[in-house]
């Protein structure tokens, strides 16, 4: 019985550490997309320049718009600093996602919401679209399995959060 036990814990952590590899390998090759997509936007703005500068000088920045719950932010930041040293400027739709009404599956997306929110602030962007999550008054959060340790973690995410919004001015757009 204990010999099952053991090979089953064995057995739990090598599922653990492939799903771990997958996602390196799936983050590594989203990374590199991202360069090369960099690249080539940094191609066409440099080729709308040459051909039409007038139209080159209404660019004047980017931003991320999609599904953010599979946004894997850190694949954009060669698009960032890109933007960046081009003078553009970085604007990212975030902290806006999660189920409400599914009180079970909200209580497990309120962290990971505001934690792509402080990533995609630490990135760089200078704007963030949203950010609905950042309004939440966690104290008042009363979905079925969060605890109080999931409350005080929102908390102090939030609490850094604005910290970071402050010091480096970043501008939220609420709606």
């Amino acid at each position: 019985e204990r010999q099952i036990e053991r090979d089953g814990r064995h057995h739990l952590a090598e599922l653990k550490a492939e799903l771990q590899r997958e996602r390196l390998i799936y983050a590594f090759e989203a990374r590199k997309l991202a360069l090369k997509d960099a690249r080539k936007f940094e191609r066409q703005l440099n080729a709308l320049e040459a051909n039409h500068p007038l139209y080159r000088k209404r660019v004047v920045g980017i931003s991320s718009i999609g599904d953010e719950v599979d946004y894997i932010n850190c694949t954009m930041s060669p698009l960032l600093r890109m933007a960046y040293r081009m003078g553009l400027k970085r604007s990212s739709h975030i902290g806006e996602r999660w189920r409400v009404g599914d009180e079970e599956k909200m209580k497990g997306e309120l962290i990971p919401a505001l934690k792509r929110v402080k990533r995609e602030i630490e990135t760089g962007v200078e704007r963030v679209a949203h950010a609905t999550v950042l309004g939440l008054d966690f104290d008042q959060i009363e979905a079925n399995g969060f605890t109080e340790e999931d409350r005080e973690e929102a908390k102090k995410l939030q609490a850094e959060i604005f910290t970071l919004i402050r010091q480096r001015s970043i501008h939220i757009e609420t709606t």
